[in-house]
């Protein structure tokens, strides 16, 4: 058969023993979808995701944390969720597509993470790019998708990620005054990250990027602010 075959895991590449796992267990024409997304917009996202989930399961909210209070490493961490696991590119090194310094490496084993060489070929985007009202740019990103996995057909208009309507007291909105500087720490950290996908991965002969030039374009305003203030 000719069906393509695939899983949606969120913490594949975060944790090294997935990718370690993910090698021994598949064969070299194995290929990730790897997304991202502004790092402000994935902090809140899932900060009100974990809070969702308190809800969902009747528990209490009264410790939950300020966004304020999760800035730095796991040492801060609130189920998972810290600011520093919105430096993707200390996740992406492990994929080993890129040289890394001695430093950088360094860094990479005070928070646990490893070097995994791999023969994948990896689809980059920005989830942004999903849903994307603008048809031409819309038509080269699903075409580059199908060229990507080898397919046949094209694909079909994609629906927009995860859209949450659901509210509550607690939800975190990073765009309120009080954030300001928790914004400005994020826009530098994102600034960073960019600039490595940029110049660094992007770089790699086994990464691919669907619909290049709106993904950089979203690229550029990590480092921005993205709340309309007067």
């Amino acid at each position: 058969t000719n069906m393509k075959k695939g899983i949606k895991c969120p913490s594949a590449v975060r944790d090294s023993r997935q990718i370690r796992n993910l090698a021994k267990y598949t064969t070299k024409d194995t290929k990730l979808i790897l997304g991202v997304r502004h790092p402000i917009k994935f902090f809140e996202s899932f900060y009100n995701y974990r809070v969702k989930h308190l809800h969902a399961e009747h528990k209490s909210t009264s410790h939950i944390p300020r966004a304020e209070d999760l800035i730095g490493d796991q040492s801060h961490s609130w189920n998972k969720l810290y600011t520093e696991v919105a430096r993707f590119e200390m996740f992406m090194k492990q994929l080993a597509k890129v040289d890394v310094s001695a430093e950088e490496l360094k860094e990479m084993k005070k928070l646990g993470l490893k070097m995994v060489p791999n023969p994948y070929k990896i689809f980059l985007y920005n989830v942004d790019q999903l849903g994307d009202k603008n048809e031409e740019r819309s038509s080269q990103f699903r075409s580059d998708l199908q060229e990507f996995l080898g397919l046949k057909e094209s694909i079909p208009p994609l629906p927009e990620h995860n859209v949450n309507h659901e509210s509550f007291p607690e939800y975190l909105d990073v765009c309120d005054d009080e954030h300001k500087e928790f914004r400005e720490l994020m826009m530098s950290q994102g600034n960073e990250t960019a600039r490595w996908i940029r110049d660094e991965f992007m770089k790699s002969l086994d990464v691919v990027v669907g619909g290049k030039d709106f993904f950089l374009e979203l690229l550029e305003t990590w480092g921005s602010e993205i709340c309309q203030t007067e």
